[in-house]
């Protein structure tokens, strides 16, 4: 970092005396500040200044960036194992259903047509109508 600052100091002091007209800057002429402590001491405060800055933005926008993909990353990881959870519940769901439908009918229940009615609108409404992670309660998507 030393030897950085002091290479900015002697490259920006040169092309101050090189680049800028005495008629712009008369006192960027004078040769003798060149080795002066407290101009060195000036150049390289203000060059701490300019850097600091720089990366302080630098570090605020890379922080910015990553807050956002750590959010991402969590919204993600919620619908993945919303996913996961759908289609493990649907399953144990429907086999569970099956097995009930397949004890109604072994008794020759009445209500074994009914069940396997409310059974497919189910599957159709799960399958092909949930498209989003939340439902109302108070919505009556099949009528029980």
């Amino acid at each position: 970092m030393i030897l950085i600052l002091i290479l900015v100091y002697v490259i920006r002091t040169s092309l101050n005396y090189i680049l800028v007209s005495d008629q712009i800057f008369p006192e960027s002429q004078v040769p003798s500040d060149f080795y002066d402590i407290n101009f060195i001491i000036e150049v390289i405060l203000g060059e701490l200044y300019v850097i600091s800055f720089v990366t302080s933005i630098k570090l605020l926008v890379e922080w910015f960036l990553e807050k956002k993909k750590n959010e991402d990353l969590v919204q993600l990881q919620l619908s993945t194992e919303l996913k996961y959870l759908r289609t493990q519940i649907q399953p144990h769901f429907f086999f569970n259903t099956l097995n009930n439908l397949y004890a109604l009918t072994l008794s020759k229940s009445d209500n074994a047509p009914q069940l396997v009615i409310k059974l497919s609108e189910m599957m159709q409404y799960v399958l092909y109508e949930v498209d989003s992670s939340k439902m109302s309660l108070l919505k009556d998507p099949i009528k029980l």
